[in-house]
């Protein structure tokens, strides 16, 4: 079995595939069974256009108000190339995923900080089921990206400063 950090207090690799499952099935079972559309919401119109935009050659992104932070139009023009009319399906489970992995760094980020198993573990299984989380997840839009990648940034500040 893997490790993290070489410590007596070992966080198991197992556990953390059991945890990454977990917070995959809440998210997925919301995607389903909540009746809350994924596209849409928000600034969706918005995104959608930019996302045409790009696939057309036009890669400016400023807009009458403000320049748009470019990473979620970029990403749904891939998968809008990559896989056509069929992109509003892989781009919501790869929201998914995305999440459900950010579940397992805010438990390593929480070992480190606390060297406590039951903590980690403690704080990896309250993020996986806590509902504001879970709504965005699979609704298209910035924010779910932006917070897996904000707790990945936490915690590689924390492992390595």
């Amino acid at each position: 079995m893997g490790n993290i950090l070489g410590k007596k207090n070992i966080l198991y690799t197992n556990e953390l595939i059991i945890l990454f499952i977990f917070a995959y099935c809440c998210r997925l079972i919301y995607f389903i069974y909540s009746g809350v559309d994924n596209i849409g919401i928000g600034d969706w119109s918005r995104y959608d256009e930019q996302s045409n935009n790009i696939l057309e050659g036009n890669l400016n992104l400023n807009i009458d108000i403000f320049i748009v932070a470019p990473l979620f139009p970029y990403i749904l023009a891939f998968f809008k190339y990559i896989f056509g009319d069929n992109y509003v399906f892989f781009l919501s489970n790869f929201q998914i995923i995305l999440s459900s992995i950010s579940v397992i760094y805010l438990s390593k980020a929480c070992f480190i900080l606390f060297e406590s198993k039951k903590k980690s573990l403690l704080c990896g299984y309250l993020f996986g089921c806590f509902p504001m989380t879970i709504y965005y997840t699979h609704i298209l839009g910035q924010e779910s990206i932006f917070q897996s990648l904000f707790v990945f940034s936490c915690y590689f500040y924390i492992k390595y400063f």
